[in-house]
Parts: structure tokens; C-alpha cells; sequence
């Protein structure tokens, strides 16, 4: 008898359990490269933008530092209604998706317009997003493989970080070197795009 359940089980339900098996493949596959990405939004950036402003605009000590000071400011007045906002929100990937658009198109700004005020709007976006993503990522983490297995899931989105952090940079380094380094945001903007469509290849299972 219980042979015939476990039978009746597979047929009805074997489908189905593969197809969530492929759905979390997928998604955990997703993961590593949203995760490879992510340097875009959290820390390649600013190293870039000193020597920009300060090389390539001519801007002074001061107001290098205004620009640079505001992504981290904006960044912890934000931290606790972007929090609130990413635990109450049931559309995570739509939040990464916005705020990843958002740096590109600040990255944009940036590259187009050399006013302080603009500038400065710019990088409280970037810091506004960087707070909105690095939650929204643990989030969509534990949908993705569950409480037990988080510990190894976050270790796993360092790594696959980092590693993009330190390719990024150095694509970077080559790019301001031989092709100037207004080409570093644009290669940023393309990082955005390929952050995006990550996001949407995982799996709505959180």
C-alpha cells in the first residue's frame, strides 16, 4: 500500500518537483552571476570617480570630497526606509532591477554633466541603490535555497562579488588607460545591464 502511494506521489507530483529543482537551478545559477555584477552598484565605482573629477574636470580637493562623501551619507539617511521598503516589498527583483537603473543612468549624469549640484545628485542616487541592493540580494538569497543553507549562499555571494570586483576593476584600469576614462562609466553602464538581466533570469521563488 505504501509502495502505491509513493507511486501515485511520483505521477502527480514528480513533474512538478523537477520543474522547482530546474527553477532553483536556475535561479541559484542567476544568483552568481547577479552576484558577479553587483561591483557596479557597491564598490568599483568611487577610485574611478576621484581621479575623473579631479584629472579629467579639474575640480578641487573640496569639492572632490563633497562628491565622493555623499554616496555614503545618502546611503546611511536612507538605510532604514529602504530597509523597511525591501521587507515589505513582494517584487525584490523589480526593486534590484530599478535602483541597478538608476546608477546607470547616474553614471550617465555624470559623464554629461560636469555642474557640482549634478554631480553630487548623481552619487546620492548610487548610495540610496547600494543600500537598496545588498539587502535585497540577502533576501532573494534565502527565497532561493532556504534558512539552512543561507550561511553557505552568502559566503557564495561574497566570492562570486569579489571576484567581479576585482575583474571590473581591472577591465577598468585598461579601459582609463588606453581609451580614456570617461570609457570606465560606460563599461559601468554595461555592468548595470548585465545586472538586470540576471535579476529577471531568477526564479520568482521568494
Amino acid at each position: 500500500m505504501q509502495k502505491l502511494k509513493h507511486k501515485i506521489s511520483n505521477l502527480l507530483f514528480g513533474r512538478y518537483k523537477h520543474s522547482l529543482d530546474n527553477s532553483k537551478s536556475t535561479s541559484v545559477r542567476s544568483l552568481d552571476r547577479l552576484n558577479l555584477t553587483l561591483g557596479d552598484v557597491r564598490d568599483v565605482f568611487e577610485p574611478y570617480l576621484a581621479i575623473f573629477l579631479a584629472a579629467d574636470r579639474h575640480w578641487n580637493p573640496a569639492q572632490v570630497g563633497i562628491a565622493l562623501s555623499t554616496t555614503s551619507i545618502a546611503g546611511i539617511l536612507a538605510q532604514t526606509p529602504t530597509g523597511a521598503l525591501v521587507d515589505a516589498s513582494r517584487h525584490k527583483r523589480l526593486l534590484i532591477a530599478i535602483a541597478t537603473l538608476a546608477v546607470a543612468i547616474s553614471y550617465i549624469v555624470i559623464v554629461n554633466f560636469s555642474a557640482l549640484p549634478a554631480v553630487v545628485a548623481a552619487q546620492a542616487v548610487i548610495g540610496i541603490s547600494a543600500v537598496i541592493v545588498g539587502p535585497t540580494v540577502s533576501a532573494i538569497s534565502l527565497g532561493v535555497v532556504g534558512k539552512d543553507s543561507l550561511n553557505k549562499r552568502v559566503g557564495r555571494n561574497e566570492v562570486f562579488n569579489h571576484t567581479g570586483n576585482v575583474s571590473a576593476a581591472i577591465v577598468a584600469g585598461l579601459l582609463g588607460q588606453f581609451a580614456g576614462r570617461i570609457w570606465i562609466f560606460y563599461f559601468l553602464v554595461v555592468l548595470c545591464v548585465a545586472t538586470i538581466f540576471s535579476v529577471f533570469t531568477l526564479q520568482n521563488l521568494f
